[in-house]
């Protein structure tokens, strides 16, 4: 499940620059009214900033394909490290109904 595209400076041809060979891949896993999506590829981000933008960047994608099946919708990706450790998670809940 690719939910992103991210360059690692080994695929810019930068890894002479910035000196990091070997940056950590993260996986991000998606929960929503189906149930669990498991990240297998995973994505290498060079700071912990870009993997947080990306998590919360695909929250509206991923709702506004889904909003449409029901009146509430909540996402949430849950990161995972290399090791299997969950480093973060971002939240989307999105609520409608009719006031008649």
């Amino acid at each position: 499940m690719a939910l992103g595209t991210t360059s690692s400076p080994a695929n810019l041809g930068l890894e002479s620059l910035t000196g990091s060979r070997n940056m950590p891949r993260y996986y991000l896993d998606l929960y929503n009214g189906d149930g669990l999506t498991v990240d297998r590829e995973g994505q290498v981000f060079d700071t912990r900033e870009r993997l947080r933008r990306e998590a919360i960047r695909i929250l509206p994608d991923i709702v506004r394909d889904e909003i449409l099946e029901a009146d509430r919708t909540a996402i949430t990706v849950k990161v995972r490290d290399e090791d299997g450790r969950q480093v973060f998670e971002a939240s989307l809940v999105v609520s409608s109904g009719w006031c008649d």
